[in-house]
């Protein structure tokens, strides 16, 4: 949003907007990758070669995260195909390398929707369903800008409306 305040013709319009809309827009925009965890800035720019801290290479780049649209009908939990390069050691090549999550398929039972459903989760999507105490909760806790997953944005509006 703070790219569009340069354009002053637009200012009248952001300030018309509700509240409620501008803080949805900037939670679903301003949030940082899933999984992505940030170096300490005490270690930025040094690393640790025979107990001497000497200069090294520091890039903080977050992965690149892939989302096929066969990820629309499963629940991934934010986990999506990671791209990258590997290396066997130092001596070998550099070639090109996906991570992809490992993908289970779940029997779920949802008393808000009073049926049985066979859905592809993650083991992560697994931890959080548990962790909320069942697929129900796990679909009414999950925010909409933080779901990613059409199934997950379809269930929770059906749920909703037999609420």
């Amino acid at each position: 949003m703070s790219r569009i305040l340069f354009y002053p013709h637009l200012r009248d319009v952001l300030r018309r907007l509700p509240k409620h809309y501008k803080r949805r827009y900037l939670e679903a925009h301003a949030s940082q990758p899933i999984n992505y965890i940030k170096t300490s800035p005490k270690l930025v720019g040094r690393t640790i070669q025979m107990e001497n801290l000497t200069p090294g290479e520091y890039y903080d780049v977050p992965p690149k995260v892939m989302y096929p649209p066969e990820s629309d009908r499963c629940l991934w939990a934010g986990e999506g195909i990671v791209v990258g390069n590997a290396q066997k050691n130092e001596m070998s090549d550099i070639y090109p390398r996906a991570w992809r999550p490992k993908l289970l398929q779940h029997l779920f039972y949802s008393e808000i929707l009073n049926r049985w459903m066979t859905i592809i989760v993650t083991d992560r999507a697994l931890q959080l369903i548990e962790q909320c105490g069942g697929l129900d909760y796990y679909i009414l806790s999950v925010s909409v800008h933080k779901a990613n997953e059409r199934l997950l944005n379809a269930l929770s509006v059906s749920a909703q409306l037999d609420v």
